[in-house]
């Protein structure tokens, strides 16, 4: 269990439990945000991803109800915005997602994992690559 953050930084919590990761993933989000607004860096939240590997089924009722957002200086409007931030929950290997969303998650979480349970392909820093990190589209091009 992990998060990378612009591709180079990786968080593992405490290494012991999902809810820790979830923990440091917001604490980096909000530390991100606070420098931003500090030294008015633009910076756009809607344009972050947050890709979870490895969560247990049992897990997800874990995840932000509302999902991840992130505050930001914006240059157009002068002022902070907050933005969602895109999250893609890949379930352990061997876990299926139930048919129907579970009474006891909300709808944007039970998104984070359909999202990641498509094999589509989707573009990444600018590389294409789908839940099995399968980069041949992009070498392709």
């Amino acid at each position: 269990e992990g998060f990378c953050d612009d591709n180079s930084k990786w968080n593992m919590g405490n290494g012991h439990d999902f809810a820790t990761v979830i923990q440091a993933v917001q604490w980096n989000i909000k530390m991100a945000g606070d420098l931003s607004m500090i030294f008015k860096i633009g910076r756009r939240g809607d344009k972050t991803i947050i890709e979870l590997f490895n969560v247990k089924l049992s897990d997800i009722q874990l995840l932000p109800e509302h999902g991840f957002t992130s505050i930001a200086w914006d240059f157009k409007a002068n002022r902070p915005t907050q933005d969602e931030v895109d999250c893609m929950v890949y379930l352990i290997k061997g876990s299926s997602i139930p048919s129907e969303k579970p009474a006891s998650i909300s709808d944007t979480v039970w998104n984070m994992v359909i999202k990641g349970n498509s094999l589509k392909s989707e573009r990444s820093l600018g590389i294409w690559r789908n839940k099995n990190a399968d980069t041949i589209e992009s070498a392709q091009k």
